[in-house]
């Protein structure tokens, strides 16, 4: 009798487990059908638009290489990158601005 009821409990509990399981596994479903969903609705509209930078998952820093040098002249924050381009901005309002290159750089001749 007690080995009937041992095994019982055990089919339950295995029973009970692949459930929940399956459970998680459909939850875990939709949630990553909704995000997709939702990409796709992002990417369609800014399609639509025209106007969006599609290349937007990869920084600047891969894009160009690496930073090879920052520095901040009256208060224009300046990042010179391995492959050569150079971004320039204020530091408070994110504006593009001016600043001295260094000598050695390819665009100061």
């Amino acid at each position: 009798m007690q080995l009937v009821l041992r095994i019982t409990q055990t089919i339950t509990i295995i029973i009970l487990m692949t459930s929940i399981s399956i459970s998680y596994a459909k939850n875990q479903d939709a949630t990553e059908q909704v995000d997709m969903a939702q990409q796709t609705a992002e990417y369609a509209a800014c399609m639509a638009d025209e106007a969006c930078d599609v290349a937007t998952s990869i920084s600047e820093d891969e894009m160009y290489g690496g930073i090879q040098q920052e520095y901040t002249v009256k208060s224009c924050k300046v990042t010179l990158y391995n492959d050569g381009p150079v971004k320039m901005v204020d530091e408070k309002t994110d504006e593009p601005c001016n600043a001295p290159l260094p000598k050695d750089h390819q665009f100061s001749k």
